[in-house]
């Protein structure tokens, strides 16, 4: 299968990031008077994250919504009301995935709700039930660098290249210093085995990870060809990890 083939069967569309934005917009419908701090994470993001500009390339989008649960409530919040928001919007759990993987039609096209969190007091991966959930669970999975190490999906391979090129911030040094400076500096340094192997996928323009972005900018632009997006993807994340200096 080739490159370009291998982007359509992945079936990451505009279309399908407009059906994920439904999904978490009747969400939050029928949480009504649920407050409960969401937090959105995944594909539904780049775009948010990136420069106010029209040289900011366009992104594939989503076919599911990631949303932290957990991590951004107080620990004792009972979060029975997400559960039962889900149920009504006719989500159900995945059967094989012990509640942390949602799905439902929208338009009578499958969609994918994952709830995650970022507990460092717990194993990564770890399920964690928060209380007043019956089976609402949440993965203590939360930073794309490590769904990049882990699930190692070409998405995942492209979404963290595109946010280094086109963030707010000022390329991937800007993204490194802010970083750095920020809240999230005192974390680092427990991210700096997986920054390493994130690293190393992005040495060669043929890596996994030059391989996965130019696989999704195909599926953007079939015309683009594979040569530049390739050398982006190993530019930008080596220019990343050097100025973020672990």
């Amino acid at each position: 299968m080739t490159l370009q083939e291998t982007a359509v069967a992945e079936q990451r569309s505009r279309a399908g990031r407009a059906r994920a934005e439904l999904a978490l917009v009747r969400l939050l419908h029928e949480l009504n008077d649920d407050e409960v701090p969401l937090v959105v994470l995944g594909g539904l993001v780049p775009e948010l994250l990136a420069r106010e500009d029209d040289l900011v390339p366009q992104h594939l989008g989503t076919t599911d919504v990631a949303v932290p649960l957990i991590t951004h409530v107080q620990a004792d919040a009972d979060l029975g009301g997400v559960e039962r928001a889900l149920t009504r919007i006719d989500f159900r759990p995945d059967p094989d995935e012990d509640g942390w993987r949602w799905q439902g039609l929208i338009d009578e096209v499958p969609v994918k709700l994952e709830p995650r969190c970022d507990l460092p007091d717990h194993r990564e991966r770890e399920v964690i039930r928060p209380r007043g959930s019956k089976v609402l669970a949440a993965a203590n999975l939360l930073a794309k660098c490590v769904a990049a190490r882990w699930r190692a999906a070409a998405k995942d391979y492209f979404d963290f290249a595109y946010v280094l090129l086109h963030n707010r911030h000022g390329g991937p040094e800007g993204a490194a210093e802010r970083l750095r400076s920020g809240e999230l500096a005192d974390a680092l340094p427990a991210l700096r085995s997986t920054f390493i192997e994130i690293r190393k996928r992005y040495v060669k323009s043929t890596d996994s990870g030059p391989t996965g972005y130019a696989l999704q900018a195909l599926g953007v632009d079939p015309n683009a060809g594979e040569a530049r997006p390739r050398a982006d993807a190993v530019d930008m994340v080596q220019r990343f990890f050097a100025a973020l200096r672990l």
